[in-house]
């Protein structure tokens, strides 16, 4: 049993939760956390948001990069503006763990940019690194919307692989996986395919990017 499954099952004995719960909430048949515990699949990490969100701790504290519990501020609205904690940073390049903890650093984009959806619903994450050059640029502010699926194949997504690595990649879908495609030609496209779609998933769309122009 791997760390963040070990996570959520303390959390659940630790609130006096059943496992039927927790997959009623996900709207999931009850034998789905058998085939975890069993060790069958690890589709449990495409719900991590919504098992975060049922167990009332963060995501980072269910993967095991933190130890604190408590979920990352949340961005604050007012009639024009949205001001979003910029969660640590992306990689724009490949073997680079998402860094979640919250610095204190926030950005501030439109509300109009939200779409009507809640702020909730968004992330801001810096880009490090050049390899997609040059739409997104090494300390880029990106407002990413959370969403498991792509909307068009090749399109430029959040990708979380390997389990814990995070990269921003124009991702192309293949018959048994998927290529992940710099848009800086300097760097080679990755594949992923077999086993390894099963620590590979979409966190998300970016929507606008912040940048500083000096």
């Amino acid at each position: 049993m791997d760390l963040t499954l070990e996570r959520i099952v303390a959390e659940l004995k630790a609130q006096g939760l059943k496992k039927i719960d927790l997959t009623n909430h996900l709207g999931l048949v009850s034998s789905c956390f058998g085939n975890w515990m069993a060790g069958r699949n690890t589709s449990y990490r495409r719900y991590l948001h919504g098992i975060a969100d049922f167990l009332g701790v963060s995501v980072e504290y269910l993967r095991g990069t933190t130890d604190v519990k408590e979920k990352s501020p949340i961005p604050s609205v007012t009639d024009d503006v949205v001001c979003f904690p910029v969660l640590g940073e992306v990689a724009a390049g490949f073997d680079h763990i998402a860094i979640t903890d919250w610095e204190g650093a926030t950005a501030e984009f439109p509300r109009s940019a939200l779409g009507g959806r809640p702020a909730e619903d968004y992330l801001a994450l810096r880009v490090c690194g050049d390899s997609m050059y040059p739409f997104y640029l090494d300390g880029d502010v990106v407002l990413v919307l959370r969403t498991p699926s792509l909307e068009r194949d090749g399109q430029v997504a959040l990708i979380r692989y390997d389990g814990e690595n995070a990269t921003l990649k124009k991702v192309e879908q293949l018959q048994d996986g998927m290529r992940l495609v710099p848009l800086n030609p300097i760097y080679p496209p990755r594949t992923i395919s077999g086993v390894d779609l099963e620590q590979c998933s979409i966190i998300g769309l970016p929507r606008l990017l912040l940048r500083n122009v000096e």
